[in-house]
């Protein structure tokens, strides 16, 4: 077996300190933030002749910045004389930005004849809301719109009922 020289040594310390971008944290301004989960917000609307209170759930996958699943809208439509039950599904794409409160955006696709909605928005990175902004199309059995709105939906993930609230008491 051959002798080591002193550039063993040399080398040995240059790793053992740590060779610059080894071992360093990820800048945070590069970090994509998890989304995955299920997100739950509500949108009430109101027009001269009609109200429209729904709920938005997103089930929420992600890979890196891409993201996709599936979405349910349930709710009410009410005009003057009866209140009406408003149920759509359907999938979403999407994806989210870098860093701190990342832009994000969703295309969702229903169930009526693929109608897509475009939604935008930001990911309140200390608080775990997704807050998006977009049209709520209230679609007929003829997938014809009775009823249209722009909304500003905060989403939140469903606190779970084990875990002690992250807010303070008083």
């Amino acid at each position: 077996m051959g002798k080591l020289g002193p550039g063993v040594s040399v080398l040995a310390t240059l790793l053992s300190i740590g060779l610059p971008g080894c071992n360093q944290p990820a800048d945070p301004a590069s970090l994509v933030e998890t989304l995955e989960g299920t997100y739950t917000g509500d949108f009430v609307g109101i027009s001269t002749t009609t109200l429209l209170s729904v709920e938005l759930t997103l089930e929420i996958r992600q890979a890196g910045s891409e993201l996709w699943g599936s979405y349910t809208l349930a709710g009410t439509l009410s005009n003057r004389t009866r209140p009406s039950d408003v149920r759509d599904e359907g999938s979403f794409t999407g994806g989210i930005l870098t860093g701190r409160d990342p832009e994000l955006y969703f295309t969702l696709v229903g169930a009526c004849s693929g109608a897509r909605a475009l939604y935008a928005g930001t990911f309140d990175s200390d608080d775990k809301l997704i807050i998006i902004r977009g049209p709520v199309d209230i679609r007929n059995d003829a997938c014809g719109i009775v009823a249209s709105y722009q909304a500003t939906i905060l989403l939140h993930r469903p606190q779970d009922e084990s875990q002690p609230s992250s807010r303070a008491s008083r």
